[in-house]
């Protein structure tokens, strides 16, 4: 545990045991006491016990974190930083294209994700408000965006080794079908994350309600995986016949 979190946890300490005292803060940050003396609510503690976590945690947790308020432009951010990461992976799949190569992936893979955002999300939130299983639309934008950012992460982990058997193969047909097989594990991660973040902010009050929305959440991953599906492959198509 680090030393900023024990402070807060000595601070909450401090503060049960004293009723009369000066206010104890985290770090000098946070107070812990209302402006009347009182302890502050059990919210207020738990929001800063996140912020200290979010501070030590790596760039990586911190870009999968859920976020304790939910904010468009916080989830633009993260989305950006999934497409940079995803556009990376793109790079390394192209080094056997050269320049253009590299840039048509760096362009095509992140595309998906776009493409995604912009058509299947959309028609994803009518399904579920048909359904009588609305989510609010900041909700779902977060759990595009965070999705998106897990997929991001698992093509950046897997860039190198592309990158190395993309340049080294014989064939350049075998390093655009493992280059498939790492966007389909991407994309299967991301494809899990979206549906678990929508079925915990699902809204049905009914059994029906529930069974409708996780009808639409089917019909969003066939959809979906088409989409991603036929741009992928279209990115990878001019790769097949490279030198």
């Amino acid at each position: 545990m680090h030393r900023e979190t024990l402070a807060v946890v000595d601070g909450i300490l401090g503060v049960e045991a004293e009723a009369h005292g000066p206010p104890v803060s985290t770090a000098g940050r946070m107070d812990l006491r209302g402006s009347n003396g009182t302890i502050a609510p059990r919210e207020q503690l738990a929001e800063a016990l996140g912020e200290l976590a979010a501070q030590d945690a790596g760039w990586a947790a911190a870009l999968l974190a859920a976020p304790p308020e939910v904010r468009l432009g916080g989830e633009a951010r993260r989305f950006g930083a999934a497409l940079g990461l995803s556009a990376a992976y793109g790079v390394a799949l192209g080094l056997r294209g050269g320049a253009r190569g590299m840039a048509l992936e760096a362009a095509v893979i992140p595309a998906a994700w776009i493409a995604v955002a912009g058509l299947g999300v959309p028609a994803l939130a009518i399904l579920l408000a048909l359904a009588d299983a609305p989510v609010r639309a900041v909700d779902l934008a977060c759990a595009a965006s965070r999705a998106a950012a897990r997929a991001g992460l698992v093509l950046l982990g897997l860039a190198p080794p592309i990158a190395l058997f993309a340049v080294t193969t014989d064939e350049a047909s075998s390093g655009v079908l493992l280059g498939g097989v790492g966007l389909a594990v991407a994309w299967a991660f991301a494809l899990r994350a979206f549906a678990g973040e929508v079925a915990r902010r699902t809204d049905a009050r009914s059994l029906a309600g529930r069974g409708a929305a996780l009808a639409a959440t089917l019909g969003f991953a066939v959809f979906a995986t088409a989409l991603v599906g036929r741009i992928w492959l279209y990115g990878l198509a001019p790769l097949w016949g490279a030198p």
